[in-house]
């Protein structure tokens, strides 16, 4: 009701982070296939689908889908490394660094200058 189309009528692409278990990808299949009985799906990580998309607007993907994904988010930063269109699950870098403490600073920043 909410997406105003019937799920039986379309295929999907979900997206999951980078170092989604299996068992929760099966899960997520599991639901689309026997509760919403959707024809088809694809699950992608996300990284993977922004190093397509930067490809796609610098040429097309005439090359091999190599690349190293920068994923900063409100909480937490990934460094992604991709090589021939998959994750290197063992190579990923957490940072507890991201957008709020950018927001943070810059806040802190601005009320240090009006003090003065």
């Amino acid at each position: 009701e909410y997406l105003r189309c019937d799920p039986e009528e379309h295929y999907f692409l979900l997206t999951e982070p980078p170092m989604n278990t299996p068992e929760n990808r099966e899960y997520t299949a599991e639901i689309m296939f026997e509760t919403f009985n959707v024809p088809g799906l694809y699950i992608a990580v996300q990284a993977v689908l922004a190093l397509c998309a930067s490809m796609l607007k610098g040429g097309g993907l005439n090359q091999a889908m190599t690349g190293t994904v920068i994923d900063s988010g409100d909480g937490v930063t990934h460094i992604i490394p991709v090589v021939d269109g998959y994750v290197i699950g063992s190579c990923i870098k957490h940072i507890p660094l991201a957008g709020r403490d950018v927001t943070n600073f810059i806040l802190q920043q601005l009320r240090d200058r009006n003090e003065k």
